[in-house]
């Protein structure tokens, strides 16, 4: 008798854990960033689709239902700190700082860059520069005494940089180069981009998230990153070089080699 207790019980357990082996939540709430009206009419191109993708080859990869949002940058990081969405696909800093014991898996590398417009001379600027709102920008990429303009898009901050509105534009890459692979024209209107600063574009799990879950999905992350980034790159964001934003050497060169 006490065999058979134990066998039931077994068998009254086993479709709950196979069906959450990992005890994730169903969806697994993840954010992404709003960075480019391109993304709201082309699911085909733009860095905010491009964080789509990759957002969910990670569930499917996982086996993890998501339900995946775009928001604003400021959004989006309070989303995370309020506990409202599980999972955020945002730069290193910026997710630290709205959750520092948030478990954190490097994706690609981010390049942030200053740039403006090509030969502008005598165009009086409202600001020194212009970023996306709710940016948490690295040390000594904005000088103290310069005026922030903060937008919500890139699609924004171009307009008010060709338009003379500011003198500058602190972006990332590849957000930029997705953005201009869409607008072709634009490029040969600005001056050369300059690096200012390097992080990593981070996969963040809010430590709300069960042990066992947030070790799931963090080595999918880390899989995914590995050995999938390039393929999404290139299918997502085509037109943009994808070598200088994957993380390791090796996927540099197996990338070059297979365009």
């Amino acid at each position: 008798m006490a065999f058979l207790v134990i066998a039931l019980a077994g068998a009254a357990a086993s479709p709950a854990s196979a069906s959450a082996p990992h005890r994730c939540p169903d969806p697994l709430r993840i954010a992404i960033l709003d960075l480019d009206e391109s993304s709201r009419t082309s699911q085909s191109a733009g860095m905010t689709a491009l964080q789509r993708a990759i957002a969910q080859r990670i569930s499917e990869t996982a086996v993890v239902p998501a339900r995946i949002r775009a928001y604003p940058y400021a959004r989006a990081l309070r989303s995370f700190r309020d506990g409202v969405a599980d999972a955020i696909l945002v730069a290193d800093g910026g997710g630290r700082d709205a959750v520092p014991d948030a478990t954190r898996v490097p994706m690609m590398r981010l390049l942030f860059v200053r740039f403006g417009v090509a030969n502008r001379q005598g165009m009086p600027a409202a600001a020194d520069l212009g970023m996306l709102n709710g940016m948490i920008p690295p040390p000594g990429s904005v000088q103290a005494d310069e005026e922030v303009q903060f937008l919500t898009n890139y699609d924004a901050l171009l307009r008010q940089l060709l338009g003379g509105r500011v003198n500058e534009i602190l972006g990332v890459r590849p957000s930029v180069d997705a953005f201009l692979a869409v607008h072709p024209t634009v490029l040969d209107q600005l001056s050369p981009m300059r690096l200012v600063a390097e992080q990593a574009m981070t996969w963040h799990l809010h430590p709300s998230l069960d042990p066992a879950c947030r070790a799931h999905l963090a080595a999918t992350a880390k899989t995914v990153a590995e050995r999938d980034l390039g393929g999404i790159f290139r299918q997502t964001v085509p037109g943009v070089r994808v070598a200088p934003f994957l993380l390791t050497p090796a996927e540099d060169a197996a990338t070059a080699s297979s365009r």
